[in-house]
């Protein structure tokens, strides 16, 4: 069974459309195009979604995802931080968090956090996909915190 047979027709609808633009833009080559599209495929399951908080995962999974960025915890601490979904993201991509991610102003973290097909993260990556765009992708990003999950 193929890859594209488990993905709802959502899904390959939308693979099939990041495919098209792909290729609209000059990117042509099958294998970019596959990678492309294994990222997408790995980052949101082909879902417009924002990073969701972490409440439910295990600390172990979150310290193999987050590494140093969570040391400073313990298993206590990294429980409680998790159920705050603002500090969790601030802990993890804020300007304290030892990622250089353009974030500087407490709560970066959480208002640039994971989103879209690629799980687009940081102050400075949205503003260099917003220049390249032409859309103002960080003025949206305080109403798209207070969405249920989904890039309008």
């Amino acid at each position: 069974m193929s890859y594209t047979a488990k993905l709802t027709p959502e899904q390959n609808q939308r693979a099939a459309l990041i495919a098209k633009e792909l290729k609209a833009i000059g990117i042509s080559n099958p294998y970019a195009i596959a990678g492309i599209l294994a990222v997408v495929s790995k980052e949101s399951n082909f879902l417009r979604l924002r990073e969701l908080g972490y409440a439910n995962t295990a600390n172990s999974r979150i310290r193999a995802v987050f590494g140093s960025r969570l040391s400073k915890y313990n298993d206590a601490q990294l429980t409680a931080l998790k159920s705050n979904p603002a500090a969790f993201f601030e802990a993890v991509y804020g300007k304290d968090s030892g990622v250089r991610l353009g974030n500087d102003v407490k709560g970066d973290g959480y208002k640039y956090l994971g989103r879209g097909y690629n799980q687009l993260t940081g102050k400075a990556n949205y503003a260099d996909i917003a220049k390249k765009i032409g859309v103002d992708i960080d003025r949206k990003s305080t109403r798209l915190n207070s969405s249920h999950g989904y890039i309008s």
